[in-house]
């Protein structure tokens, strides 16, 4: 049985005020112009980028290693939304990728749509954020000391070697 004692106090709830303490940060964007012109040179470039890739020894067929250089923060995590994926970035505004035939046809037609009012890209703001696309070649591997030491003119050495993982940890591929 409910105590009638205290009917005479009306309570109300009181609203919950915790605003949420978010760090607001404006990344900018850089500012393209024209994007229709700016996808169409990145297409150009990659285009240039592939025919010699093709001419370099490669690991496994069909596959690519480039750089990309870009201005201002890529957002590496979702590379692979156009068919591309992140290996390593290298300085401040340049990143290496892997893509493999079918990956850059897709990184292909993403560039080539940029710009286009019926385009629908999601993550476009990477599109935007990118300066160049590049080989990374033979050059691009050697270490600061091979570069400017060279090798060791002794029959045998150590080599230090960087291992990039390609694909997921449990993916067929990478086992």
């Amino acid at each position: 049985m409910p105590d009638d004692s205290y009917r005479h106090l009306v309570i109300e709830r009181e609203l919950r005020r915790n605003d949420r303490r978010t760090r607001k940060i404006n990344i900018p964007h850089p500012d393209r112009g024209d994007l229709r012109a700016h996808g169409q040179r990145l297409f150009g470039s990659l285009d240039r980028t592939i025919q010699l890739a093709r001419q370099q020894v490669a690991a496994a067929p069909g596959s690519f290693v480039l750089k990309l250089n870009y201005t201002g923060n890529l957002d590496f995590a979702h590379l692979q939304k156009h068919g591309i994926e992140f290996v390593s970035q290298e300085g401040r505004q340049m990143c290496v990728v892997f893509g493999s035939e079918q990956g850059l046809a897709i990184f292909a037609d993403h560039l080539q749509r940029l710009g286009l009012e019926d385009a629908d890209l999601t993550y476009k703001q990477i599109l935007e954020a990118l300066d160049g696309i590049d080989n990374w070649s033979a050059e691009d591997r050697k270490s600061w000391a091979v570069q400017h030491i060279g090798f060791p003119n002794t029959e045998t050495f150590k080599l230090d070697v960087e291992l990039w993982p390609v694909k997921v940890v449990h993916h067929p591929d990478r086992i």
